[in-house]
């Protein structure tokens, strides 16, 4: 018998039926072409397949783990591996190719979409999931942001301009990239301040 704790780490929290776990809620660890169980804190090729080992299901294994149900529980090379298999069936055995063209007409249709809302109705986020969409709202934020930076800097460079045409300032095209703020001259000056004619 093999005390994981021991062997493979200790334990990084407990389930509320009991179950340690030795990999974060809503985690897939990944090292090279190992993937860590959460159950025992090995590092395997396929979780998928260790599984069984368990008593646990890959679905029950996801939702325990906040976990997408979709979510591969194998290593990249195994990935690339049953890739290559599949590609080969999907050329070699009917019974694949017919199960694969019913399956792009129901994404077409719409019924795929509508059959996934239906079945996800009343189940909750996985922590995966919504590790993904904190992520994904970050960044709009933050790109958000950076465009509202280059508007407010565009604009302060139109009124840049604006005050040296009042002044009687003849402009070219670099000298709209002055920048009042740090004392330099146009662009391709070298940055030294550049002596402009009056009007």
């Amino acid at each position: 018998m093999i005390i994981a704790g021991s062997r493979f780490g200790s334990p990084v929290g407990v389930l509320d039926d009991g179950t340690p776990f030795y990999a974060p809620i809503g985690e897939v660890i990944v090292d090279g072409s190992l993937v860590t169980c959460h159950l025992c804190g090995r590092s395997l090729r396929s979780v998928t397949a260790h599984l069984r080992v368990h008593g646990w299901t890959k679905q029950a294994y996801c939702d325990a783990f906040g976990l997408e149900r979709g979510q591969s529980l194998e290593g990249p090379e195994t990935r690339k591996l049953r890739a290559a298999a599949l590609a080969s069936r999907l050329v070699f055995d009917p019974a694949m190719r017919q199960g694969s063209a019913a399956g792009r007409d129901r994404a077409r249709s719409g019924d795929l979409t509508r059959d996934a809302a239906r079945a996800a109705r009343g189940r909750r986020m996985p922590e995966q999931r919504r590790r993904k969409a904190d992520e994904l709202r970050s960044r709009a934020v933050a790109l958000h942001e950076a465009a509202d930076q280059r508007m407010q800097r565009s604009a302060e460079v139109e009124a840049a301009t604006d005050r040296r045409l009042r002044r009687g300032i003849s402009t070219t095209i670099p000298d709209v990239a002055y920048d009042e703020r740090r004392q330099t001259g146009p662009v391709g000056t070298g940055g030294r301040d550049v002596a402009y004619p009056a009007g």
